[in-house]
C-alpha cells in the first residue's frame, strides 16, 4: 500500500485504542507506542504482519512504514506518539537505532505501564512538559531494551525521499509540479524522477494521485460527505479525472466501495 508521510501537530499525543480501527501505510518522525490492555490490534511495520494481543506493546521507529488493518470489538488500550527528542537521558539514539524485535510479549511488560499512561495523560492536560519528558524516559528506559534495539543509518536519498514526501502531503490538495519540488529540495527534476521509480517504484504524478485516492477513500468509508466534496477536497480537478484515477488504484467505483463498506460494517 502507497505510504505517506503524517506531519503532526504535536511533539507528544496520546489516544485510546477503538473497534475497526482502520490507518493505511504511513511513516513520520515521531516514535509510536501501541498498548493492547483488552483484544486484539492488526497492523503491519516494514510489510511484516502482527497481531498485538492482550496485555502486550508494539514499538514503532522513527520514519518506519506501518499500517493498522483491524481490531477486535472489545478492543482496549492505548496509542502513544512522541517526538524522539522528548526522551531524555537513555543510552540509545532514537533516530539511530530500530527495535529488531519491535512486539514485546505481555510477561515482559512491566506491570505499572498503565499506570505510567495514566499519568502522562495526566500531565499532558495539565501541560506539564518537563514531567511528560520525565515518564516518557522512564517508559522507554524500562521498553525500549526488551526490543533488543539496533543501529540504523540514514541515506541521503533516503532524506530526500522523506522531505519529499512530507512536501506531498502538505500540498497534494494542490497542484505542485515535480519541477518546483526538485527546486525546493536542491536536486534536479531529473534525479528526483529516478528517486520516485527507485524507492517507491512509481513516478511522482502516480504517487500524488495514489495519495489523493488513498485520502479519498478514507473520507469516503469514515464520513458520509458527499462524493463530489470528496473529489475537491483530494485535490482532483474533476469528477471523471477522480473516477478514472480511483478504478485504476482500487479496481472499482467510489461510490461501490463505499456501499461494500457500509454493508460490512452492517453484518
Amino acid at each position: 500500500m502507497l505510504p505517506f508521510y503524517e506531519v503532526q501537530e504535536h511533539r507528544i499525543k496520546m489516544g485510546p485504542l477503538r473497534p475497526s480501527f482502520y490507518f493505511p501505510a504511513h511513516l513520520h518522525v515521531e516514535c509510536e507506542m501501541i498498548w493492547v490492555r483488552r483484544g486484539y490490534m492488526r497492523m503491519r511495520a516494514d510489510e511484516i504482519a502482527y497481531t498485538i494481543g492482550e496485555g502486550e506493546v508494539f514499538l514503532i521507529a522513527p520514519n518506519e512504514v506501518h499500517a493498522y488493518d483491524s481490531s477486535s470489538a472489545d478492543v482496549e488500550g492505548r496509542l502513544l506518539m512522541f517526538h524522539p527528542e522528548e526522551v531524555g537521558a537513555i543510552p540509545w539514539n532514537l533516530l539511530r537505532t530500530r527495535p529488531r524485535h519491535p512486539l514485546i510479549a505481555a510477561q515482559k511488560v512491566p506491570e505499572r505501564l498503565w499506570q505510567a499512561l495514566d499519568w502522562l495523560e495526566e500531565e499532558r492536560n495539565e501541560n506539564c512538559e518537563q514531567a511528560m519528558r520525565s515518564l516518557l524516559t522512564l517508559m522507554m528506559g524500562k521498553l525500549y531494551p526488551l526490543t533488543q534495539p539496533e543501529a540504523t543509518q540514514v541515506s541521503q536519498e533516503q532524506d530526500l525521499i522523506r522531505r519529499a514526501l512530507t512536501r506531498i502531503h502538505e500540498t497534494y490538495q494542490e497542484d505542485l509540479a515535480q519541477e518546483d519540488l526538485a527546486h525546493e529540495l536542491g536536486v534536479t527534476h531529473w534525479y528526483l524522477s529516478h528517486l520516485f521509480n527507485s524507492h517507491l517504484k512509481m513516478g511522482y504524478r502516480t504517487y500524488v494521485n495514489a495519495l489523493r485516492v488513498e485520502q479519498a477513500k478514507r473520507l469516503l468509508v469514515s464520513t458520509d460527505m458527499p462524493i463530489t466534496e470528496i473529489v475537491y477536497q483530494c485535490g482532483f480537478n474533476s469528477q471523471s479525472c477522480f473516477n478514472r484515477a480511483f478504478r485504476s488504484w482500487f479496481h472499482t467505483t467510489p461510490r461501490a466501495m463505499r456501499e461494500e463498506e457500509k454493508k460490512a460494517k452492517n453484518f
